[in-house]
């Protein structure tokens, strides 16, 4: 029977899903804040020919509304918003991995794991459609934002089979 004075053992699908949560987390941030420095890189070569390029370019497009000067502020205030969901993603992955690890021995706590698998596998689905799986940025997603959430989902039903049980075994006694 599991209480609070018994050791639990821990699950170990929903310390590898923990583990992939932090590992995944950390390396898709890196990616993707690594691609973002490429592209800021690519603003910052425009040299005069080519910003005179994407001048008309952009003026003929917009009918005279946008040059190149508000294309690349618009970009830039883009890549600003995109660190800003990257770094509050991180924070998540992190924060949720770590105390799934010390929640990973605890059965009654299957629903930390049951919401946050189903909140995640949501965000990390669409996140995988966007950046696409043949990129090393999909391949991190993917595994942040699919397989830990379905590892959670999966140790979350095991963890309700034991609370269940540990319960039954409880009132037979």
């Amino acid at each position: 029977m599991y209480g609070p004075h018994t050791t639990n053992p821990s699950n170990p699908v929903l310390k590898v899903g923990c583990v992939l949560m932090i590992v995944g987390g950390a390396a898709s941030a890196v990616c993707n804040i690594l691609g973002l420095l490429i592209s800021l890189n690519t603003l910052a070569m425009l040299n005069g020919g080519r910003f005179g390029y994407l001048e008309r370019q952009m003026r003929e497009a917009t009918d005279g509304l946008l040059g190149a000067e508000e294309a690349v502020d618009i970009i830039l205030g883009l890549m600003v918003l995109v660190i800003a969901v990257i770094a509050a993603m991180l924070i998540i992955d992190l924060a949720v991995g770590f105390v799934g690890l010390g929640r990973a021995r605890q059965p009654e706590k299957y629903r930390f794991f049951l919401v946050w698998g189903i909140v995640l596998l949501v965000i990390g689905s669409l996140g995988t459609l966007f950046s696409g799986v043949l990129t090393l940025s999909g391949l991190t997603s993917l595994v942040c934002g699919v397989a830990a959430p379905i590892l959670f989902l999966v140790g979350a039903s095991q963890q309700k089979r034991a609370l269940l049980a540990s319960q039954s075994q409880a009132v037979r006694w």
